[in-house]
């Protein structure tokens, strides 16, 4: 009998002991997490940690992890920043975070939220600070699935240099998934954008103006207009992951001088100065249509109306006065 009751509780005993241990993934994930997250230590631990080994100073501000019996994880936070000798480099503000590691075995990571009040980032800055990479980049074995994405983004200013002379400023405001409707979501944003070099700069903007849609696992642009100076061009599209990309560019009296500005700024196109160094006073416009694809393009270009002067042969003018195509 004793012998018996020995065995019951041993066996008892093993079998707590590995409910215990079963549920210390749970625990850890449900309890111990979130509150490591929200530690004031543990945020003053990472801080110091980046000042010592990134040589960056980070600011975060009351972080909050959310857990729960479903796969669901919630991250907010007040504010992150990132600064180095005095200079902003990343600034952040109320980001709110939702993410579904319900299909984790399939390498899926479902995105279901991703809400900011204000983004600054110095990309340059950001860059440098990344571990240069020693190898061969690895296609990611991770799926990252946003269609389902709630997305919010009221401000933002993001710098870049594409050249040490060539400076990027882009200002992307109001940039929103209306997600209210399963069947049609539309898309909004205000995006504007300054290219500057050598004192010359270039200006596009863009804004959705309801005319970018989510249909059916495909994205829709119908008529949305990119403003280029003084001149836009007209764009539709879709696009989706089984069927790849189909766009039209097109626009009507696009002007010459907004072509000459671009060309003689050499910002895309480069020592694009010298290339037009022969001509001078040029002016007019055209239309233009392309169809662009992953395997394809083709379009055509209407030359209205232009005027101007061959430098080298005495400034002979030159005056186009009938459509060509």
């Amino acid at each position: 009998m004793l012998k018996k009751t020995k065995n019951i509780i041993i066996v008892s005993s093993a079998v707590i002991i590995l409910t215990a241990l079963a549920s210390l993934p749970f625990v850890m994930y449900l309890k111990v997490l979130p509150a490591v997250v929200s530690n004031p230590k543990a945020i003053k631990f990472a801080e110091n940690a980046a000042k010592k080994y990134a040589k960056v100073d980070v600011k975060i501000t009351n972080p909050v992890l959310k857990t729960d019996w479903s796969p669901v994880i919630v991250f907010k936070t007040e504010g992150i920043n990132v600064a180095k000798d005095g200079n902003a480099l990343l600034t952040v503000e109320n980001l709110d975070t939702q993410i579904s590691l319900k299909d984790i075995l399939k390498k899926k990571i479902i995105v279901d939220k991703f809400g900011l009040d204000y983004v600054f980032a110095d990309v340059n800055k950001l860059m440098e600070l990344a571990p240069k990479s020693t190898g061969e980049k690895k296609e990611s074995e991770w799926d990252i699935d946003l269609y389902d994405l709630v997305l919010s983004l009221k401000k933002s200013l993001i710098l870049y240099n594409l050249e040490p002379d060539v400076s990027i400023k882009v200002a992307a405001d109001d940039l929103n998934v209306d997600n209210t409707q399963k069947i049609e979501r539309f898309v909004h944003f205000d995006i504007d954008t300054e290219v500057k070099k050598a004192g010359k700069v270039l200006h596009f903007a863009i804004a959705d103006k309801n005319k970018v849609v989510i249909k059916n696992k495909h994205i829709y642009v119908n008529d949305c207009i990119l403003d280029i100076n003084k001149s836009n061009v007209h764009i539709n599209a879709s696009a989706s992951k089984a069927e790849g990309f189909k766009v039209n560019l097109s626009s009507k009296k696009f002007k010459i001088k907004d072509v000459t500005d671009i060309v003689n700024s050499n910002i895309i196109v480069n020592n694009g100065s010298e290339i037009l160094s022969y001509f001078k006073d040029m002016d007019g416009n055209f239309d233009f249509d392309f169809n662009l694809t992953k395997k394809d393009m083709n379009g055509k270009v209407t030359l209205n109306a232009f005027s101007g002067k061959i430098i080298p042969v005495n400034n002979l003018p030159v005056t186009l006065k009938e459509r060509f195509s």
